[in-house]
């Protein structure tokens, strides 16, 4: 027995990326006139009424053929979304930040900003709505280096330009006393007294996270965010790259 042109065919390539998620192709001969479907749609008026395995799917791809005796080819790519967190292990770039001389057993002498490519975790999730990523933290919980992409909070840049007086008149700016390299924004350090003979005093709060925190990461292997982004995939379907190192 011949085979119905008007039936679908449906064919399957697998992925290397979500491993062994598939991408479907089906094939369906319709009259000229068919409604073209519209990516994001399922495939449930494309497969008929009877329960089908890939009714669900979303289409990511429709293709016409010419029109043919008042009938025309479609051919329509479909996938179900990837459900859950897939994760692979890549190198990324980081730039890990400066630490000022502290007394820690973490760098005691200090650092400057280090660029490495390092080991990280790379997570992927996909969605067609994904509003629950819209409601996602923008600026980072410094007591949750997971909560999003790590950035230090410190104030040794804005204190450096402070002036202060001696019991003779005298003025001099905090940062004359600071070592210039870890003058930074993104400075990790303890809370920091300048005290010399005198009347002199003044007082920097620890950055957030300060040095000993960052010190107990890095002992952990904590790991700490460093980049999410949105790309999208294929058709309408979003794909969200969180990337994750351990602090270092």
């Amino acid at each position: 027995m011949g085979h119905d042109p008007h039936s679908p065919i449906t064919t399957s390539r697998q992925l290397d990326w979500p491993k062994g998620h598939r991408i479907y192709t089906t094939t369906r001969t319709v009259p000229a006139e068919y409604p073209i479907p519209l990516i994001g749609a399922t495939m449930a008026a494309q497969l008929g009424n009877t329960p089908h395995p890939y009714a669900s799917n979303i289409i990511i791809d429709v293709r016409e053929g010419p029109i043919d005796n008042a009938t025309r080819t479609l051919s329509i790519d479909h996938t179900a979304i990837p459900a859950g967190t897939h994760t692979k292990y890549q190198t990324v770039a980081c730039v890990f930040p400066a630490i000022y001389p502290n007394n820690t057993a973490f760098f005691p002498g200090g650092s400057m900003r280090r660029s490495r490519n390092v080991l990280g975790k790379v997570q992927y999730q996909f969605s067609q709505n994904p509003s629950s990523w819209l409601a996602e933290g923008a600026i980072w919980n410094f007591t949750d280096p997971s909560s999003g992409p790590f950035e230090v909070e410190s104030w040794l840049a804005q204190a450096a330009n402070e002036i202060f007086i001696d019991g003779d008149g005298n003025g001099r700016t905090v940062g004359e006393f600071l070592n210039g390299t870890f003058i930074a924004q993104d400075t990790v350090h303890n809370g920091i007294d300048i005290s010399i003979p005198g009347d002199l005093f003044y007082q920097i709060a620890a950055s957030r996270p300060s040095a000993t925190t960052y010190a107990g990461w890095v002992a952990n292997k904590t790991e700490i965010m460093i980049s999410r982004t949105v790309d999208d995939w294929y058709g309408d379907i979003l794909m969200k790259r969180t990337v994750l190192v351990r602090a270092q």
